[in-house]
């Protein structure tokens, strides 16, 4: 019997000896075959959220279609994508997958990884499989886990050059969420052993890549370049005529107060109403590192203020973005106060172009961004710059790279934002044809931004990644 035992045992170690054998035998073929593929002229962009609220990815996407003769877009699908995206007949949407469903109630450790369990089945099998071989593959970080090292992996067998362009430090966003400090640990380890394995790094601040080279030890000589966000053209400065294409398109859902939308402008050849409300806008995500009810409650503070003192008679604020952990909670404050003189609205733009006109028609723009790293750049406020429009954003260090004392002002506590304002909108009187702002301060600040433009995408774009791209291409 212990013979036949001894039998048994090592005929299954043959086979499993053979598998393993086969197994390797496989995957010399898929590598030695995968990198005889040329690649040439094609390159992916990689999201592994929702690619349509991912503007910087959209952009990189249409800049790459101007050089590339495919790109493939993998990641979520979701919001629509610009369309800038929609229209190149050369970006292929087809690998853009579904959100993983998991049931709601469940704990976030469950959540998680029923999420992550998802996506590891799905994922690879796109990375390496499914997407055609491409000369580069740019990828957003965060999030890291687990495309960051799937997409190591996938270019390094495949022989395909990756980019990683990094947007902020994924786990300290956990760490802001109060995640289990043994996940973040992990999180991070992840985030900082496969980081180091791309080919080139791009990065949204000067900040963030002096701390992944000082802490991270993440570059060598001259494989990253800091390229900072800027607006697309679309985004400008629309005056009364963009308020009014705007109640004839999505807006009027929003704001559902009909007399409001008609108090803005007047006229055939549309003008701005002398008597019209301030008009302040902000973009958020409704999660934690965005304090809307801080804004709510300096807006609030403001109300018995508005028709005296050279203020405005009444403040209109659009609260734009899909909603989030917080949303409903917020929504029900705004609900409780009964404000008198302020309009608070909360809604979604689904285009963006509806969006850059939006932010293109205010008077003032508010960022409640709160930088879980200290490293990365708000891109509402890149927009908003875009369109001359001042902003008051709340300070952390790095944001000094973006606003200026020139081009807007930042607030660090509640007192700070309602002071500040106050001070924005004092001596309202409104310019019909919008030649200049409703205030002296505001005015100030348009025509810098006006007189010194923030950029372009399209310039920043040529100058720091396009080098990059075409010398992975040869």
């Amino acid at each position: 019997s212990f013979c036949t035992l001894l039998q048994g045992i090592t005929k299954m170690l043959m086979l499993a000896l053979y598998l393993i054998g086969a197994a390797v035998a496989l995957c010399i073929v898929y590598i030695v075959w995968q990198r005889s593929l040329s690649g040439n002229g094609r390159a992916a962009v990689v999201v592994i959220g929702d690619y349509g609220r991912s503007p910087r990815m959209q952009y990189h996407t249409v800049s790459l279609s101007a050089m590339c003769k495919e790109v493939y877009v993998v990641g979520m699908e979701g919001s629509r994508p610009c369309d800038a995206v929609m229209g190149a007949a050369n970006i292929n949407l087809g690998l853009l997958m579904g959100e993983p469903w998991v049931p709601k109630g469940l704990p976030w450790v469950l959540r998680t990884i029923l999420r992550l369990a998802v996506q590891l089945l799905r994922v690879p099998y796109v990375m390496l499989w499914k997407l055609p071989k491409c000369r580069v593959v740019v990828l957003q970080n965060p999030p890291a886990v687990p495309i960051l090292p799937i997409t190591v992996l996938a270019c390094r067998l495949r022989g395909m050059k990756l980019i990683v362009d990094w947007h902020n430090l994924g786990y300290t966003l956990m760490e802001m969420d109060n995640r289990p400090k043994k996940a973040v640990m992990v999180y991070r380890m992840v985030e900082k052993y496969f980081g180091r394995g791309a080919d080139h790094h791009l990065c949204v601040c000067r900040a963030l890549k002096e701390f992944l080279e000082r802490e991270w030890g993440v570059f060598g000589d001259g494989q990253a370049t800091v390229m900072y966000d800027h607006a697309p053209a679309f985004f400008s400065r629309r005056g009364p005529g963009g308020w009014q294409d705007l109640c004839q398109n999505e807006l009027g859902s929003i704001v559902t107060s009909e007399a409001t939308l008609n108090s803005f402008v007047r006229g055939a050849e549309p003008q701005w109403n002398p008597d019209r409300p301030a008009l302040l806008v902000t973009g958020t995500s409704w999660t934690i590192d965005e304090d809307v009810g801080m804004l709510v409650k300096a807006l609030a503070a403001l109300d018995g203020e508005l028709g005296k003192n050279n203020l405005p008679g009444k403040i209109v604020m659009l609260i734009t973005g899909k909603g989030g952990a917080l949303k409903d909670q917020r929504e029900k404050e705004i609900k409780e106060l009964q404000l008198k003189n302020v309009e608070i609205y909360t809604g979604f733009l689904r285009s963006i172009g509806d969006y850059a006109t939006l932010v293109g028609s205010a008077d003032l723009g508010v960022s409640l961004h709160n930088s879980s790293s200290g490293y990365d750049l708000p891109m509402k406020v890149v927009d908003m710059m875009g369109a001359s429009l001042p902003v008051v954003a709340l300070g952390f260090p790095t944001l000094a790279e973006l606003v200026t004392p020139s081009t807007g002002t930042t607030f660090a506590s509640l007192e700070e934002l309602t002071s500040k304002l106050r001070d924005l909108l004092t001596d309202w009187s409104v310019d019909a044809t919008d030649a200049k702002a409703a205030t002296p301060l505001l005015q100030r600040y348009r025509q810098h931004l006006y007189d010194n433009p923030h950029g372009s995408w399209d310039a920043e774009w040529v100058a720091k990644t396009k080098p990059v791209v075409e010398r992975f291409m040869r």
